[in-house]
């Protein structure tokens, strides 16, 4: 069932671009106040509209602030939550089952993503999950992102969007300007995280985990053209500016995500 796959969401960064302009002492960019609720609530919305009840989260900087807060935390957007921690010394199989379960796991301060995640594969015992990025808010269909890359002979499908420049283009024939066009889509898909990973991942993470996810694991899938993306044309925001601030608030003002 769709709902045991687990959501390994990726928090354990320094948030060093989100510090200049939020807060003064160092601090999670994914526990910083957005509006009524924490921004790794709505980024667990989008999965919980979906019947995702499994979250890993492997912390890494600022593992007590994590802790400190989901120790408090008792419901998610009014659904109850159950709350499990370890710190990596013991093995432990845990049940994944249709309550929304927060498991949070130590998997070190200096660790690169590819490397927490095969933590979390070789703690929980797992083989098909889902990675994603804990500061990352979407309107992702995660249904037919499943379908898709149940369907695929892919090994991972991830989900990309085209963002708008936040620069006006000039536009040059003959090297001349014929028009400017002010922050147009830009060219190119990007990586916005909803990473489906099946059993056949796993050895790529054993084998290239110390070149990282994105540059190191899926790279080198990608050169076995086993790694397809699933092209999300809705709402996708990263919190990483003021601007960026300003426009996740102004969509969740539109969802009415706090009443």
């Amino acid at each position: 069932m769709i709902n045991k796959v687990p959501v390994i969401l990726l928090v354990g960064g320094e948030s060093s671009r989100f510090q200049s302009f939020i807060n003064e002492k160092p601090f999670p960019k994914s526990l910083n106040k957005i509006k009524k609720k924490s921004l790794i609530e709505y980024v667990f919305k989008n999965f919980i509209d979906y019947k995702y009840n499994n979250f890993i989260l492997p912390l890494g900087n600022y593992s007590k602030e994590f802790l400190k807060f989901f120790n408090n935390k008792k419901k998610i957007f009014n659904k109850k939550v159950n709350i499990f921690y370890s710190n990596n010394k013991n093995k432990q199989v845990y049940n994944f089952n249709d309550s929304i379960n927060i498991f949070l796991i130590n998997t070190g301060k200096n660790t690169n993503k590819a490397k927490r995640i095969k933590i979390c594969i070789d703690y929980f015992n797992l083989n098909e999950f889902l990675i994603s990025y804990g500061d990352g808010v979407g309107n992702i269909n995660l249904n037919k992102l499943y379908k898709q890359h149940q369907t695929s002979k892919s090994f991972i499908t991830a989900a990309g969007y085209i963002p708008n420049s936040q620069y006006g283009h000039f536009y040059l024939k003959h090297n001349k300007v014929i028009d400017i066009i002010e922050k147009p889509k830009l060219n190119e898909w990007v990586i916005i995280g909803y990473i489906y990973c099946n059993s056949k991942t796993i050895k790529y993470f054993n084998k290239y985990y110390q070149y990282d996810l994105e540059m190191g694991v899926m790279k080198r899938i990608s050169k076995l053209k086993k790694l397809s993306i699933y092209k999300h044309n809705g709402f996708w925001k990263s919190v990483d500016t003021k601007k960026d601030l300003y426009e996740l608030i102004n969509y969740l003002d539109k969802k009415n995500y706090d009443k």
